[in-house]
């Protein structure tokens, strides 16, 4: 039996566009299946087998001619550019074919709704989720929204794999765009060729039209806020981090911690003139921040023996980047070493002070914990050595930092867009910072986006780039000593430098506190190590590691601030 009441009418579709003058009665759903299917299966999976069928034949000829097709030559990558892009437009254009024959042998609908909406509602739902997640994701293809887009297209998992491993997560949305748009243009221009079909009401037509406008739109917003918020990364692609992604120990650190080892002999860690009051033999975990390691090694190398230290025979930690594991001493960065005290992993963690998200977190996990100041050390600014730009006022970065002022000339300096650079949530310096902005929301922080060994990009804030128009912040210590270098000058903040003197007397306005963070569950020993950091030799070492201590003796109460 036929599924058409009295009313509805198909229009047969020879091969030579005539009209058959007796309407054939159509097969439940032929043409609606046919239309679904063919864009999104039939297509993707064409284009899927040509983009394996590719690499293989270039793969093949780089054997045979590997003087002209190496990756890294000019010829190499523009021939294998010319061949994925014939190989593109040729899987479409017989994909194309393949689906205008199906559909020529399908009763079309003379009803419009029938005609059209199996062939424009799966890829318009599409690409509305695309528009809403480029809004939602500021443009950045590897946030989570975007998983929501991978899911409704997971009949192309294949392709999906593919664009995630060159990490190019837009390449799924290219081969949507390359699979339904020229499916749908051409039956709509074939669809003239025939008669008796009842026509898209023209509100339909608007209608559509204002939501493809919505959508170009939403990507035209994504593009700009990528574009206002993205930095090149110094390298494209990481390799074999782990932890938060840098480029040092196993991942967690920004720079190379080796000189401060203390297992080595030649180490830069600051030593005390006499042996130490204190020796500590039972274990206990340490850990920190990337800018207090070499302070809290160099405690560690003062009240450790030396058997605690030195590496066994079969320990790799030698070879690796840890401490030996009978001393305890490790490093995490902040985030992490943090993380690690709340969960009872650490005893002790240098800091500066946590983030009202970490406080929570403790809250959270019933740690009870204690702080204690062991040091001074100063918050700065640097820009570009090559910057007019001597000294800010603290409303001034403010402004900087929360989108108010964008260009160097509303500061007095040559016109160029401000780089401020932030640092990723939860870190020491990004906590004080965000200490120093109050109730003055920061604004997006600069992002840069790289591709891990195994596939899949990572966006991340980026890092400080010494550029003319840029401006960062760190910690003195860090940003003088362990990341120093000669194109940068620190700003004076409120007219004051963040030299000792200044940060001794805290006449510099953005002058903190070290912390040493321990739990009610650390072990006793903390106390006697606390104890004795705050006491002379502790706080010698604090000098010669290049912090304030406590109690310095201020020489320069009678000098004006600089």
């Amino acid at each position: 039996m036929s599924d058409l009441t009295p009313n509805e009418k198909t229009v047969d579709a020879p091969a030579n566009g005539a009209m058959s003058e007796h309407p054939t009665p159509r097969k439940k759903f032929f043409y609606t299946w046919r239309a679904i299917l063919v864009p999104t299966l039939g297509l993707h999976c064409l284009l899927t087998l040509g983009l394996v069928i590719v690499p293989l034949l270039l793969i093949t000829l780089a054997q045979f001619f590997p003087n002209i097709l190496p990756g890294d030559s000019m010829i190499g990558i523009l021939f294998i550019a010319l061949a994925f892009s014939l190989c593109f437009t040729l899987v479409i254009w017989i994909g194309i074919r393949f689906w205008r024959n199906l559909l020529i042998k399908a009763e079309i609908p003379v009803n419009w709704a029938k005609r059209w909406l199996p062939l424009i509602a799966y890829p318009l739902f599409t690409l509305i989720v695309a528009a809403v997640c480029m809004v939602w994701s500021d443009g950045f293809w590897s946030r989570d929204c975007w998983n929501v887009y991978y899911i409704i297209n997971i009949y192309a998992i294949v392709l999906i794999f593919m664009a995630a491993f060159f990490g190019s997560p837009w390449l799924m949305f290219l081969f949507n765009l390359g699979c339904f748009l020229p499916s749908i243009l051409s039956f709509a221009f074939y669809q003239k060729r025939l008669k008796g079909l009842e026509p898209m009401p023209k509100g339909m037509r608007v209608a559509l039209w204002m939501v493809i406008l919505a959508c170009a739109g939403a990507f035209g917003y994504g593009f700009y806020e990528r574009s206002q918020n993205l930095i090149e990364p110094v390298s494209r692609h990481e390799h074999g981090s782990g932890g938060h992604g840098f480029g040092y120990e196993g991942g967690w650190s920004s720079v190379d911690l080796s000189p401060y080892y203390p297992w080595i002999q030649t180490n830069l860690l600051a030593k005390l003139d006499e042996p130490s009051t204190l020796t500590l033999t039972n274990k206990i975990v340490w850990d920190g921040a990337e800018a207090l390691y070499p302070l809290y090694a160099a405690f560690a190398r003062s009240v450790l023996p030396e058997y605690m230290l030195k590496p066994d025979a079969d320990d790799d930690s030698y070879y690796y980047w840890k401490m030996p594991e009978k001393s305890g001493v490790e490093f995490h960065n902040t985030i992490e070493g943090f993380t690690r005290l709340v969960k009872q992993k650490a005893d002790i963690v240098f800091n500066a002070a946590p983030s009202a998200s970490q406080k929570e977190q403790a809250r959270r996990a019933n740690a009870e914990l204690t702080y204690t100041p062991i040091a001074l050390e100063a918050f700065v600014f640097f820009v570009n050595r090559e910057c007019p730009i001597d000294e800010l006022t603290s409303q001034q970065i403010r402004d900087i930092y929360s989108g108010k002022i964008r260009d160097w000339k509303e500061l007095g300096a040559p016109a160029g867009r401000i780089l401020a650079f932030q640092r990723p949530a939860n870190s020491g310096s990004q906590t004080t910072m965000e200490r120093f902005m109050g109730e003055t929301p920061l604004v997006k922080p600069l992002k840069e986006e790289v591709v891990r060994d195994m596939g899949g990009i990572i966006e991340r804030v980026a890092q400080y780039r010494d550029v003319a128009n840029a401006i960062g912040y760190s910690f003195r210590y860090y940003a003088s000593t362990m990341k120093g270098s000669d194109s940068i000058k620190f700003l004076k903040v409120d007219g004051v430098a963040p030299t000792p003197e200044n940060i001794a007397s805290r006449r510099y306005p953005m002058t903190g506190e070290v912390l040493a963070i321990t739990s009610q569950h650390s072990d006793p020993d903390c106390a006697k190590l606390i104890e004795w950091i705050l006491g002379p030799q502790g706080q010698e070492l604090v000098e010669k590691t290049g912090y304030v201590p406590l109690h310095k003796k201020d020489d320069s109460s009678e000098k004006k601030p600089e």
